[in-house]
């Protein structure tokens, strides 16, 4: 694999399911799954998809559902998956 330098580079190889989401935070510099959120919808690319990364996108989702129900108002306990 290429070896990735920018903050984009990073994100793409997130995107495209190449990279986790530990390294995508590690190569773009920032320490919170929220800020890897919004580096990735300022920069238009879409949270990763596909085969095996059932379980990270799970953790992904159970992660950015209280940021999510924080935004729209909502008690976060409302956000949680049932």
């Amino acid at each position: 694999m290429k070896k990735l330098i920018t903050a984009a580079e990073f994100l793409q190889a997130y995107s495209e399911g190449r990279i986790g989401s530990r390294e995508a935070m590690r190569g773009i510099g920032v320490d919170s799954f929220r800020d890897l959120l919004n580096a990735m919808a300022d920069c238009g690319w879409r949270l990763p998809r596909g085969r095996g990364r059932e379980d990270e996108v799970e953790r992904e989702v159970a992660e950015a559902l209280p940021m999510l129900a924080e935004a729209l108002g909502l008690p976060v306990s409302d956000a949680r998956p049932k």
